[in-house]
């Protein structure tokens, strides 16, 4: 019973493992956006993973032991731990089947997610998706593994115990018929492994191919489209020629007409020249000459109209430089006009700035001198207080707390005049950064021109940004592909391992030989019936591709056919046009003529640029001149601002000190005072 007990602990551990969403439903998850043809082949192999899902074989696997655990029951406890064994071999043998055929199943479904990448076209989202489902996949295997080992080595210590009750010579014979029956299954499931890999190679194979096709349609669908914007664009010209030989038409259609009048003069005059032959034959030979020297002077002509033909490329050339050179100067002349109204704006404002400064310093001016008068004016009062003081030092012993008092109102009124100093003093700070300012407007002018360069170079930073954001994203890419090649790594590896340890217990294969020879005769039953109808399918594939191609090459051909009936077409349609090209040679002499005009006119719009441009630089001068003149008289008003400022100083040090030797004096007469009257 503790057996049984412990054996359907981890049969409900591995089916816990198991409850998750299948292979089916990851797969429409991470290959959602990828198309109906290539999904198709997806759930084609769906049916394989509902055959193998390890969580149906373990639920049908429980149920069998329980029913084997029901007819047990009815034996005897003498037999009670018989079947116990045997039904847990069993279930550890059909768990061991189903992992080894989720390990086998791994490369397929490497190989079908590798065909999917090379034909769809996914995103780097997408290929995340794509890596953590694999892991998941490597996760899950990891963990079956681990209930394998697990239920091995509880077996094997089972084992061991009922061996050592039985005897070892009959289970040695069991085991060498046993090993040899694995030989020759190993033999065959060989042979049928060849036999897909053939298969799978020439799937393969085709699938290059088809791939090959749709790349040449592809190719032929994009030489179709621009063979018919080619032809769309000859129909156009087609049409213009066709006005064009319809203009001609009508021109013609007068000069037949002309002609058509010309043979009816013509009549008239051979009836009258019926009568004068003898005398008109003469006239025939002049004229005949008259004709040759004609025809002579009709060749010169030709000559020389090429000659002027060529003449009139080279002064059309010469006159589009003059165009550009003359849209260049008026363009300078348009940036200089606006320079020009920028700088007089500037001049204004800067006179404006100067009249009021100097307004400002006029009346700055005018308070300074009028408190200097107020200044002078007490020190006058004070040196007659002191003629007083020496007067009536008999009053000041009697007085001493009223002279205390002026004395407070002398100090008051020298913090006053410090005042005065250090307003005069900020007042110069404010003039000095009034005219840093203006060259600070000044370099402004200059500075706006080159504001363009600027944003220039900020585009050119932008563009190497993107650049390298996108040569970051290349290098995001390649590390993804790293890390897949990695994860393929890690799968061939655990397979290989899996492999390995799946050769280790031969004593189980022993056992249960007839249900393995079964499982895998069905599953190679049912992949070779997949790799069938997968082979049907191709090959209906390809003969629509066949089909399609040989649809194309037939419009080739038609289409190959109307462009050289519209070369012939064309070509007439150029002999025509030569033809015109003649009696187009009497309305070049007209062009050649409206050409010289034009330069005439040229010629008087340049001489009026070069006077404006030479009034533009004398009024600069004088501005440059003005400008200068400016400069000079404001540093001369600095100059005699500093100098009355130093004035000034000089006038408040002089008041200091006869303050201090007032202060000196009143401190004698005190210390006098002292000394006289105690």
């Amino acid at each position: 019973m503790h057996c049984s007990q412990e054996w359907i602990k981890l049969t409900e551990y591995i089916v816990y493992k198991l409850a998750e969403p299948t292979q089916e439903k990851i797969w429409k998850k991470s290959w959602g956006p990828c198309p109906d043809k290539y999904w198709i082949k997806i759930t084609e192999l769906s049916p394989l993973l509902k055959k193998r899902s390890p969580k149906d074989h373990l639920q049908q696997s429980l149920n069998e032991s329980a029913l084997r655990r029901c007819a047990s029951g009815k034996d005897t406890w003498q037999k009670e731990n018989a079947p116990c064994e045997n039904g847990a071999l069993q279930e550890v043998f059909e768990t061991d089947t189903e992992i080894n055929s989720a390990e086998d199943f791994m490369p397929i479904l490497k190989d079908v997610i590798s065909r999917i990448e090379n034909v769809c076209k996914r995103s780097v989202s997408e290929m995340t998706i794509t890596g953590t489902q694999e892991d998941f996949l490597v996760e899950e295997l990891e963990t079956l593994k681990t209930t394998k080992r697990l239920l091995w080595l509880s077996i094997q210590t089972r084992e061991h115990d009922h061996l050592s009750s039985k005897n070892i010579d009959t289970l040695i014979q069991k085991l060498s018929e046993n090993e040899t029956q694995n030989a020759n299954l190993r033999r065959k499931i060989l042979e049928r492994e060849k036999h897909v890999k053939e298969l799978s190679s020439m799937l393969q194979f085709k699938k290059i191919n088809v791939l090959k096709e749709d790349r040449m349609s592809r190719s032929a669908s994009t030489v179709e489209a621009h063979l018919q914007c080619q032809i769309q664009r000859k129909g156009v010209e087609n049409e213009e020629l066709k006005l064009k030989i319809q203009t001609l038409e009508k021109k013609i259609a007068e000069y037949n007409l002309q002609v058509g009048e010309y043979k009816h003069q013509i009549l008239a005059l051979r009836e009258t020249s019926e009568q004068e032959k003898t005398g008109l034959r003469k006239a025939i030979t002049s004229q005949k000459r008259k004709a040759a020297h004609f025809e002579e002077t009709v060749k010169n002509l030709t000559s020389r109209i090429r000659e002027h033909e060529v003449k009139l490329s080279e002064i059309l050339s010469a006159s589009d430089v003059w165009k550009n050179q003359h849209d260049r100067i008026v363009e300078e002349k348009t940036m200089l006009e606006i320079q020009t109204e920028d700088l007089k704006k500037q001049v204004t404002s800067l006179l404006e700035d100067l009249k009021r400064k100097e307004e400002y310093r006029r009346n700055s001016n005018e308070e300074i001198l009028g408190k200097l008068n107020s200044v002078n004016s007490e020190n006058e009062k004070i040196y007659l207080e002191n003629e007083k003081l020496k007067v009536s030092l008999a009053t000041l012993e009697n007085s001493t707390s009223s002279f205390e008092n002026e004395m407070l109102d002398l100090q008051e009124k020298a913090k006053l005049q410090e005042n005065l100093a250090e307003q005069c003093k900020t007042q110069q700070v404010e003039l000095n950064a009034g005219t840093h300012g203006r060259k600070i407007t000044f370099l402004s002018s200059t500075v706006h021109h080159n504001t363009f360069s600027f944003q220039a170079i900020k585009v050119k930073d932008k563009t190497e940004a993107e650049l390298k954001d996108l040569g970051h994203i290349c290098d995001i890419l390649n590390t993804a592909e790293e890390k897949l090649q990695g994860f393929q790594e890690k799968l061939m590896y655990w397979e290989r391992i899996s492999a390995q340890k799946g050769k280790n217990p031969r004593e189980l294969q022993v056992q249960e030989e007839d249900n393995i020879n079964s499982i895998d005769s069905h599953s190679l039953e049912v992949e070779n019936f997949n790799i069938q109808k997968k082979y049907e399918d191709l090959k209906r594939k390809l003969e629509k591709i066949e089909f399609q191609n040989e649809e194309l090459a037939y419009q080739l051909k038609k289409e190959d056919e109307s462009l050289q009936c519209g070369k012939l077409q064309l070509e007439e349609k150029i002999a025509e046009y030569n033809d015109l090209t003649r009696q187009l040679e009497s309305a070049l002499e007209e062009g050649r003529k409206m050409v010289a005009e034009e330069f005439e006119k040229l010629s008087y719009t340049e001489q009026a640029l070069q006077t404006k441009i030479l009034l533009l630089e004398s009024e600069l001068r004088e501005w440059q001149e003005e400008k200068k003149q400016l400069l000079c008289r404001f540093h001369h008003n600095e100059k005699r601002h500093e100098i009355s400022l130093k004035e000034l100083e000089n006038s408040l040090q002089r008041s200091e000190n006869k303050n201090q030797s007032i202060l000196n004096y009143v401190q004698f007469l005190k210390t006098s005072y002292i000394t006289m009257f105690g």
